[in-house]
C-alpha cells in the first residue's frame, strides 16, 4: 500500500479508536474502552508507519540517521509530555475529565493532520 493510503487509514482508525475509548469512559463500559484502545493503537501504528514511509525517502542516505533521531525524539516528546501533564491534571480535575480533554485534543490534532494531508494531495 502507498504511504498516503496507510496514513489515511491510520489517522481514521486513531480518531475512531479514541472516540470509542472516550465513549467507554463516559458510559463506564470496560469492553468499549478496550475495543477503542485496540482500534486507536492499530491506527497509531499505521499512522506512524505511514509517516515513516513518507519522510524517510525524502532524505539522502547520509541524512537518514539524523532524520530518524529527530523523528523519534519528536515522537517521544509528543507522546510523553501530554501524558505527564494529564497525570498532573487528573487528581485536580478528575480522571474522566482529564481523559476527555486529552482525547479531544488527540482527535482535533489527528483531524488537522488528515485535513493537511488531504489538502497537500
Amino acid at each position: 500500500m502507498s504511504a498516503h493510503r496507510i496514513l489515511f487509514g491510520g489517522i481514521t482508525a486513531l480518531v475512531t479508536g479514541v472516540a470509542l475509548t472516550l465513549a467507554g469512559v463516559q458510559t463506564q463500559h470496560v469492553s468499549l474502552m478496550l475495543v477503542g484502545t485496540v482500534v486507536a493503537g492499530t491506527g497509531f501504528g499505521a499512522a506512524f508507519s505511514g509517516s515513516m514511509r513518507t519522510v524517510i525517502p525524502q532524505a539522502e542516505a547520509h541524512e537518514r540517521a539524523g532524520l530518524l533521531s529527530a523523528f523519534y525524539v519528536e515522537g517521544y516528546l509528543s507522546l510523553s509530555l501530554p501524558a505527564i501533564l494529564t497525570g498532573f491534571v487528573a487528581p485536580l480535575a478528575g480522571l474522566p475529565l482529564a481523559a476527555h480533554v486529552y482525547g479531544a485534543v488527540v482527535i482535533v490534532l489527528a483531524l488537522g493532520s488528515l485535513l493537511a494531508m488531504l489538502r497537500s494531495g
